[in-house]
């Protein structure tokens, strides 16, 4: 009976693909602070090191900032048509319809970007980054927002009672 041989597979292994093709990669990364590959310098360690220094940036799936602009864009658009609309009647209180939409927009607007900062302290906790400064945009945005839609609101319901 022939036995057959067994592929044996390899264990998993992590792969660092550069465009680079003078890079010679050792089996393992060479570090500043412990052991080096014995064939590098201590230079050629740190040049290797600052060379391919991978830097770490939060790029969201989800992305609350663009909605944040988006709800911005739309509110300065309805303004501005209601604004071109009621341009025959000055004496009318359109201001104030004008006024309510755009601070409706301008509170929902940074709600949406407090979402964009959870994602961020979430991503920042994940690679123990410091989020003290998502942390600070996050309150700062729920109050800012949560102040123009209650300022927003009021006014727009002063003017359908006008009405």
């Amino acid at each position: 009976m022939v036995e057959e041989p067994t592929a044996k597979t390899p264990p998993p292994t992590q792969h660092i693909s550069f465009d680079d093709d003078e890079a010679k990669i050792a089996t393992e990364i060479p570090k500043i602070t412990g052991l080096t590959h014995p064939d590098l310098s201590e230079e050629e360690t740190q040049e290797f090191v600052q060379k391919y220094n991978i830097e770490l940036s939060y790029k969201p799936e989800d992305n609350f900032r663009q909605l944040s602009y988006l709800t911005l864009g739309i509110g300065f658009v309805l303004v501005f048509i209601i604004w071109i609309i009621n341009i025959a009647n000055p004496g009318d209180d359109s201001n104030m319809a004008c006024c309510s939409i755009m601070l409706i927009a301008v509170g929902i607007s940074p709600l949406f970007d407090a979402g964009h900062y959870t994602k961020k302290k979430e991503w920042q906790q994940k690679h123990a980054i410091n989020h003290s400064s998502s942390d600070f945009s996050i309150a700062f945005n729920v109050i800012l927002g949560m102040l123009f839609l209650l300022i927003g609101i009021v006014l727009f319901l002063l003017y359908i009672i006008q009405l």
